[in-house]
């Protein structure tokens, strides 16, 4: 990206939009979002312009997919990138985790989830929020996410580990409910 596109892209964000790289290459979005922090978009706004704007686009794409224009291989295409942008997202969330923006993750995790439910990346990213809620001692929460996991994923590898920290934490409840 050009410094003059990376100042139309803090113009933009200026006037309320969200800003957007297009990046032919996608391996350099990440380094046309650091130019532009460079030049004075906010940090937040540049990782927005490449994890949440893309992903606002891919779903408009995908929801105009019922039109004649869209051939089987456009379709199979669009089908594939957008599960790739499933690993991507949950690889998002993962980075928010580390970055201590614990809301921003469970929001991209939630996203994954709803979005992606039938891919394997749904119980991926609920696993990693049923951990994430527990480290934050969110504790109903996790109970919460942890019966979802067990109806809705109950063939997954992480099923037993999943059953017995519901279990454990059900005994914990109980025991601090019978405490007071």
């Amino acid at each position: 990206m050009s410094g003059a596109g990376m100042i139309r892209a803090v113009l933009f964000d200026m006037d309320g939009v969200l800003a957007s790289f297009d990046a032919h290459n996608a391996r350099n979005l990440k380094q046309a979002a650091g130019f532009a922090v460079s030049y004075g978009l906010p940090y937040e706004v540049a990782l927005q312009s490449v994890t949440l704007t893309p992903t606002e686009r891919l779903k408009i794409a995908a929801q105009s997919m019922g039109t004649a224009s869209f051939s089987r291989k456009d379709y199979l295409s669009l089908l594939y990138r957008f599960i790739k942008l499933g690993a991507f997202l949950n690889s998002i969330a993962v980075i928010y985790e580390k970055m201590d923006y614990y809301t921003a993750a469970i929001k991209y995790f939630d996203g994954v989830i709803e979005t992606y439910h039938d891919t394997k990346y749904a119980p991926q990213a609920m696993y990693k929020k049923i951990e994430l809620l527990m480290d934050r001692e969110r504790e109903d929460e996790a109970l919460t996410e942890m019966k979802k996991f067990i109806k809705q994923y109950p063939d997954d590898d992480n099923i037993d580990t999943i059953e017995e920290l519901k279990n454990s934490l059900e005994s914990k409840l109980r025991g601090s409910f019978s405490s007071n």
